[in-house]
């Protein structure tokens, strides 16, 4: 099959297509299945890598800091109140609004490459930024996870979900330092994963990768246009 003054031929092995100009040299060959098979293999392992420490504290398998408090201290002893917004809800609107942006912007900025083969670009390209989006908020609520559990800082609600011992409770020793919390451990433990905000991290970084990302790619159509328009004239 010939395209301007290449044509596309089947490798010596058979498992891959050689794109050649005329004169037989090669000039770009297509990775083989098997290789394909190979980097989307890397891509997934990498993309679990980096979850790891999310997934890890997330089952509660890495516990928090365990902080002290005051007794007197206002700022956690409001009473629990669930999420106006779920992580699910969060996660489910950011990856759909990448979803879309990202591909309206690769359908309307796609630059095909002329002299190799044709089929399946496009869907290589919204692989290879949708897999960038998906890496990078993998390594942002994993930094954001792994913060949480070393500062430890207590939500507002602390003490409402921590409901210490009465007992053992002495507020005349001022700062309380050892565990006495009867609420449920799981509560108690996201109890202690204030900081930073896993809600606020995930959303400035969608944001800022679909800004930065639809800039680039205007500016780069610009930059190809003025190339194309330069090149023309000589």
């Amino acid at each position: 099959m010939a395209a301007g003054n290449y044509s596309y031929t089947a490798a010596a092995d058979g498992d891959s297509e050689g794109c050649t100009e005329s004169n037989g040299r090669a000039l770009r060959t297509s990775p083989s299945r098997a290789g394909s098979v190979a980097l989307l293999a890397l891509d997934l392992l990498c993309f679990v890598l980096v979850s790891l420490p999310f997934l890890l504290v997330e089952l509660n398998l890495i516990r928090p800091f365990k902080r002290g408090f005051y007794c007197d201290d206002e700022s956690i002893r409001y009473p629990y109140l669930t999420d106006t917004i779920s992580d699910g809800v969060l996660s489910a609107g950011g990856l759909l609004m990448a979803i879309l942006l990202l591909g309206l912007g690769e359908c309307f900025f796609f630059q095909p490459c002329p002299v190799c083969p044709p089929d399946g670009q496009l869907l290589v390209a919204l692989y290879r930024n949708l897999g960038s989006y998906l890496f990078g908020a993998a390594a942002t609520l994993s930094l954001t996870a792994v913060a949480k559990t070393t500062v430890g800082r207590l939500r507002p609600h602390f003490l409402d979900v921590c409901k210490p011992d009465p007992a053992r409770l002495n507020c005349s020793v001022g700062y309380i330092i050892p565990d006495l919390c009867l609420g449920h451990p799981k509560d108690v433990n996201e109890a202690r994963k204030s900081f930073f905000s896993g809600h606020a991290s995930f959303s400035l970084y969608t944001m800022l990768f679909l800004i930065v990302k639809d800039h680039l790619l205007a500016v780069l159509k610009i930059n190809l246009e003025d190339v194309s328009n330069v090149l023309s004239l000589i």
